[in-house]
């Protein structure tokens, strides 16, 4: 099982900087070192802003340069951040039908919440986003050992945005940099990773979260508990699948 390499004796940017790494790139150390490596060194102009010189490793600015340009690796994790909050929506709402007792809780039936979820949504470009069975399984798949991760980002990101009125950006930058809600945000993680690693739909054998492939946090990096966590709104979920089993009568 991959163990996220953070730890108390790390600055916090350090253990947030390593965790989002894992989180866009969960089985590309390459894509995961280059994305690590430009946000450092951007945060190194900024904030040394008033110094000529600035101390780097080798290693950093080895990485910096066998990179693709800052522009295309800022658009390439918006991509894999998109994707991620699809996988993290889908782990979730399967989390969401458990807690309920639904008839038989399905990856098939995750799909059909999120796809409902998706049908009117679009992109910033203004085009539709995709919302099929098939879009969103392909899509679940390359994140599904950190779909975990994601689903808490997605909870704690509208918990932050309550508190203080931030944006998806600013909420990312607080989970990153804030102590109390990095942890926040490792243990929903962890209960969601639970939850995943021991349930098998009713018509399959397999687990939803293979142990040996999932991402999960050190034994000894200290977490928040108990802990209060509410998945995806239940009346939002019990409404839904209502529809689902409507469409599936009249099918």
């Amino acid at each position: 099982m991959p163990v996220l390499a953070i730890s108390t004796e790390q600055p916090q940017l350090t253990n947030g900087l390593e965790t989002i790494g894992v989180m866009l790139y969960p089985d590309n150390i390459e894509a995961r070192d280059s994305f690590t490596a430009v946000v450092i060194a951007q945060m190194h102009l900024e904030l040394d802003d008033d110094l000529e010189e600035v101390g780097v490793t080798k290693h950093l600015l080895r990485t910096v340069l066998n990179s693709h340009s800052m522009k295309d690796i800022y658009s390439d994790a918006a991509k894999q951040t998109r994707k991620g909050l699809t996988a993290g929506y889908i782990l979730s709402a399967l989390h969401g039908l458990h807690l309920l007792g639904a008839e038989e809780p399905s990856l098939r039936k995750a799909y059909y919440l999120v796809s409902q979820e998706y049908s009117e949504a679009r992109t910033e470009n203004g085009d539709k986003v995709g919302s099929s069975d098939t879009f969103l399984r392909n899509t679940f798949e390359p994140f599904r050992n950190v779909s975990h991760l994601w689903a808490a980002m997605d909870y704690l990101k509208g918990v932050v945005r309550a508190d203080y009125g931030l944006g998806y950006d600013e909420t990312l930058h607080t989970v990153l940099t804030n102590e109390s809600s990095f942890r926040y945000l490792l243990s929903i993680a962890e209960q969601l990773r639970f939850f995943g690693e021991s349930f098998a739909t009713p018509r399959e054998a397999k687990v939803v979260l293979d142990t040996k492939n999932t991402w999960k946090v050190p034994s000894d990096f200290p977490l928040l508990d108990p802990l209060a966590y509410k998945p995806k709104s239940v009346e939002w979920i019990q409404e839904k699948i209502k529809l689902y089993y409507l469409n599936k009568r009249d099918g």
